[in-house]
């Protein structure tokens, strides 16, 4: 895939949510610094909100990639921690 194709698939596949969720997710994510971990830390009620804001900065293909396996890793191991502790 050239990188012309990368950001045309990339513009035509931003990720969306409710009216107001980017901006939100923007709002705490920019209060944090820009730290997608605190943020979603922070601001339990908007961690939808803070994904979906951290995934719209990625900017190219690749980004979005390594970002999307940044967060599945950072999930599989909040379960392991929420799980050891009889959640």
């Amino acid at each position: 895939m050239s990188d012309s194709d990368s950001d045309d698939w990339l513009e035509k596949h931003k990720p969306v949510g409710f009216c107001g969720a980017l901006d939100a997710g923007r709002r705490a994510l920019s209060s944090r610094g820009g730290n997608v971990w605190i943020a979603m830390h922070a601001e339990p009620g908007l961690r939808s909100e803070v994904v979906l804001a951290w995934l719209d900065q990625a900017g190219d293909v690749e980004t979005m990639k390594d970002r999307i396996q940044q967060l599945s890793a950072f999930l599989d191991a909040a379960d392991d921690v929420w799980f050891s502790f009889g959640g």
